[in-house]
Protein backbone atom coordinates (compact mmCIF):
# COMPACT_ATOMS: atom_id res chain seq x y z
CA UNK A 1 0.00 0.00 0.00
CA UNK A 2 1.30 3.70 -0.44
CA UNK A 3 -0.51 6.26 0.34
CA UNK A 4 0.57 10.05 -1.88
CA UNK A 5 -0.20 13.13 -2.16
CA UNK A 6 -0.23 16.05 -4.32
CA UNK A 7 -1.67 19.53 -4.19
CA UNK A 8 -5.40 19.01 -3.54
CA UNK A 9 -5.54 15.06 -3.48
CA UNK A 10 -4.52 12.46 -1.47
CA UNK A 11 -4.43 9.61 -3.64
CA UNK A 12 -4.28 6.13 -1.92
CA UNK A 13 -3.07 3.15 -3.87
CA UNK A 14 -3.12 -0.47 -3.31
CA UNK A 15 -1.70 -3.74 -4.68
CA UNK A 16 -2.69 -6.52 -3.18
CA UNK A 17 -0.12 -9.38 -3.46
CA UNK A 18 -2.12 -12.41 -3.02
CA UNK A 19 -4.34 -11.22 -6.01
CA UNK A 20 -1.26 -9.96 -8.46
CA UNK A 21 -0.99 -12.34 -11.26
CA UNK A 22 2.32 -10.85 -12.17
CA UNK A 23 1.08 -10.09 -15.60
CA UNK A 24 2.39 -6.82 -15.30
CA UNK A 25 -0.11 -5.34 -17.43
CA UNK A 26 0.25 -1.78 -15.46
CA UNK A 27 4.22 -1.78 -16.07
CA UNK A 28 2.50 -1.79 -19.70
CA UNK A 29 0.53 1.08 -18.72
CA UNK A 30 2.13 3.00 -16.32
CA UNK A 31 5.97 2.13 -16.33
CA UNK A 32 6.58 5.57 -14.11
CA UNK A 33 4.55 4.73 -11.63
CA UNK A 34 4.69 0.69 -11.31
CA UNK A 35 7.28 -2.04 -11.23
CA UNK A 36 8.21 -5.89 -10.02
CA UNK A 37 9.22 -5.82 -6.28
CA UNK A 38 12.06 -8.18 -5.29
CA UNK A 39 9.16 -10.99 -3.91
CA UNK A 40 8.14 -10.68 -8.30
CA UNK A 41 4.64 -8.76 -7.64
CA UNK A 42 3.96 -5.32 -8.70
CA UNK A 43 4.44 -2.52 -6.51
CA UNK A 44 3.95 1.47 -6.65
CA UNK A 45 7.87 3.15 -6.97
CA UNK A 46 7.09 6.57 -6.47
CA UNK A 47 6.44 8.77 -3.98
CA UNK A 48 5.25 12.34 -5.32
CA UNK A 49 2.10 11.05 -7.33
CA UNK A 50 -0.50 13.52 -8.31
CA UNK A 51 -3.81 14.64 -10.02
CA UNK A 52 -1.70 14.32 -13.07
CA UNK A 53 -1.38 10.45 -12.58
CA UNK A 54 -4.66 9.83 -11.94
CA UNK A 55 -5.70 8.37 -15.57
CA UNK A 56 -2.20 6.47 -15.80
CA UNK A 57 -3.57 4.91 -12.09
CA UNK A 58 -7.35 4.43 -12.99
CA UNK A 59 -6.12 2.65 -16.75
CA UNK A 60 -3.56 0.20 -14.91
CA UNK A 61 -6.83 -0.30 -12.22
CA UNK A 62 -8.96 -1.25 -14.47
CA UNK A 63 -6.64 -3.29 -16.95
CA UNK A 64 -5.05 -5.62 -14.04
CA UNK A 65 -6.68 -8.85 -15.01
CA UNK A 66 -6.84 -10.35 -10.87
CA UNK A 67 -8.40 -6.69 -9.32
CA UNK A 68 -5.18 -6.26 -7.52
CA UNK A 69 -4.78 -2.75 -7.75
CA UNK A 70 -6.66 -0.21 -5.87
CA UNK A 71 -7.08 3.51 -6.28
CA UNK A 72 -8.34 5.74 -3.85
CA UNK A 73 -8.68 9.43 -4.07
CA UNK A 74 -9.25 12.01 -1.27
CA UNK A 75 -9.78 15.59 -0.75
CA UNK A 76 -6.98 16.89 1.24
CA UNK A 77 -7.98 18.98 4.24
CA UNK A 78 -5.99 22.72 4.09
Amino acid sequence: MSEHGGENVKILVTVNPRRCAASENCLAVAPSIFEVGSAGYSRVKRDDLSEADLDLLRDAEQGCPNQAITVEVAEEDS
